[in-house]
């Protein structure tokens, strides 16, 4: 009996795909996609690609402004959790069912996930892990809880919670009660985002990573670089503040974050990956930096459109925002080596330039209008 692989489970709550499921079918691959099933236990890396289930077009596309809001908590009061994404509780219950009936599924060892993550206090228990969970109201039984701290409540509220509703292990940077097993961590936000990228065998190291930053034109910019890595032959995903691509698949972006949580990003890597896409663009915020949402992305190219005072109630000073918008260049020049030179692209016009220009990275392309730049364009005129 064929089962679905719960790694799958962060990929289909966004994209919406257990009421609308229409596979197609994809050269020398059969019909199968995304939560395509699992023929025997193996590791997701080794599973071969699956033809992509036909995503929704999306028609006219969502403005950008006013849809990025940043949610912190997972167990806020209010809109869902971006976990959930949109997703009805009817298609949440069916989910629940087909999980209950599975016989066959692929696990990861805990000390796997833990590889790399800095550890405080360690445990002896080496449990399966079925899936990564923030959300104790979403959790399944064999899943890692990880205790996410954000500003209206704290994951460690619901650790034991969690044990006792199926967790087989928490991730939490203090104790909480006798419950067992925990893992004390020295950050929980990091931590799940490098245990995210454990559980899909590290996706992003298997694509060309670029990632978009900067106060203005993040969904427009990584559009067109979709649009051109597109026309150029590569086949590339795309994730933004209004949609998500997989190749030329669209969907609209319903969670009001710009930048996902960490194991959404991994699932949807791990999906661009094994459709066999060899370019991912994702749009990436100051929120999404600062809360190490992408800590685990190995990125290729850091590019930057402006940076201007904004979102100063979440950093608190504009210092604070660039040194977050910053950060993009340190993690693309500290990510894992793919025979691509880690390279930033700067917008010489713009007063960020100098501070940007400081970080050290192997490569760096500017362009402007004003400035002489690698890329300069003259004669701009509008057409509309």
């Amino acid at each position: 009996m064929h089962r679905r692989d719960k790694r799958l489970e962060h990929w289909q709550e966004p994209v919406e795909l257990v009421r609308q499921r229409q596979p197609r079918q994809a050269p020398g691959l059969g019909t199968g996609g995304f939560g395509a099933d699992v023929d025997q236990v193996r590791p997701l890396l080794l599973h071969p690609p699956r033809a992509v289930d036909r995503l929704r077009v999306v028609e006219q596309a969502v403005p950008g402004e006013g849809v990025g809001g940043q949610v912190e908590d997972a167990h806020h009061e209010g809109p869902r959790p971006p976990g959930e994404l949109g997703a009805a509780d009817s298609r949440r219950s069916e989910r629940s069912h087909h999980r209950s009936e599975r016989s066959i599924i692929t696990t990861v060892k805990l000390s796997q996930l833990l590889q790399g993550v800095p550890v405080v206090e360690a445990v002896a228990a080496d449990p399966e892990i079925l899936g990564i969970r923030y959300d104790s109201r979403r959790l399944e039984p064999g899943d890692c809880f990880v205790a996410v701290s954000g500003s209206h409540t704290d994951g460690h509220r619901y650790v034991e919670t969690a044990l006792r509703d199926g967790a087989v292990a928490a991730l939490v940077e203090r104790r909480v009660g006798t419950a067992w097993p925990q893992v004390v961590v020295p950050d929980t936000r990091r931590a799940l985002a490098l245990v995210s990228a454990a559980f899909y065998h590290h996706p992003s190291r298997d694509l060309a990573l670029i990632g978009v930053t900067g106060t203005d034109g993040k969904t427009t910019t990584t559009s067109m670089i979709h649009a051109i890595l597109q026309a150029a032959g590569w086949g590339a995903a795309a994730m933004s503040t209004v949609d998500l691509r997989v190749d030329a698949q669209v969907l609209p972006n319903d969670s009001r974050q710009t930048t996902l949580e960490a194991p959404e990003i991994q699932a949807f890597l791990a999906r661009a990956r094994d459709a066999r896409l060899r370019a991912a663009v994702l749009e990436t915020s100051s929120h999404g930096l600062a809360l190490h949402r992408v800590d685990a992305c190995d990125y290729d190219l850091a590019v930057y459109t402006n940076i201007t005072h904004e979102h100063l109630d979440f950093h608190g000073t504009f210092e604070a925002y660039r040194e977050a918008k910053a950060s993009l260049i340190d993690l693309t020049a500290a990510s894992a080596p793919k025979g691509i030179a880690k390279t930033a692209v700067l917008n010489r016009d713009d007063p960020s330039y100098a501070l940007l220009a400081q970080r050290p990275i192997s490569r760096r392309l500017t362009y402007g209008l004003e400035l002489p730049a690698d890329v300069f364009g003259w004669r701009v005129a509008s057409t509309v």
